[in-house]
């Protein structure tokens, strides 16, 4: 596999690869190539394998799928192996279509409006998980009072102290040691517990 992946920003399809790229990329004789995508009825997917023109160094005119990311995927994963031309050309396809949303330019005023919209209510919506997870610190945090494990189980949702210190086991938060749970050391001296003797 070369290492320049070859997916082109189509003007009428968004991001497409040939079937000519593929053929080269696996070593496989385009006939061999397009013989598949029509032998296996992939190209009754017509919005995955878009028909297509080449012109050949010869002059001539030839022809070629343009395969979407998902008509990509169909394809070569019928194809025993490649395991990394596969993950090279999603990943690739992936961060394509990051850019694009990215890079998206409303084209309409209705579009444009949406897309303010859109964002606007992606960044209130920000903005009331923050509030919920301060209310949470807060409920959980105060001067001079100590919570047990169970007050903190039943605010945060939990069964139990049980359930709660079974969760934090799994998050890797803290351990058993001699029956007892104990902070992993990244965690201990951040205020979180106290040790109260009882007398």
């Amino acid at each position: 596999m070369t290492d320049l992946i070859k997916i082109e920003n189509n003007k009428e399809h968004g991001l497409v690869v040939s079937s000519r790229v593929v053929a080269e990329e696996l070593g496989k004789e385009h006939k061999h190539v397009l013989r598949d995508i029509r032998e296996k009825s992939l190209s009754t997917f017509g919005q995955w394998f878009i028909p297509s023109k080449y012109k050949a160094g010869n002059g001539q005119t030839y022809d070629e799928y343009l395969l979407t990311k998902d008509g990509f995927t169909m394809l070569v994963f019928n194809y025993e192996g490649y395991l990394d031309f596969k993950k090279a050309y999603i990943n690739k396809f992936n961060e394509m279509e990051k850019q694009l949303k990215e890079l998206y330019v409303p084209r309409s005023l209705p579009e444009a409006l949406r897309a303010y919209a859109d964002a606007v209510e992606e960044k209130e919506k920000q903005k009331l998980l923050a509030i919920e997870k301060q209310k949470t610190i807060d409920m959980l945090v105060h001067e001079n009072k100590l919570y047990t494990t169970t007050e903190i189980a039943k605010e945060i949702g939990f069964k139990s102290a049980i359930a709660l210190n079974i969760e934090l086991g799994e998050r890797k938060v803290q351990f058993k040691a001699n029956g007892t749970w104990v902070l992993y050391s990244k965690y201990s001296d951040l205020g979180y517990v106290s040790i109260k003797q009882n007398v």
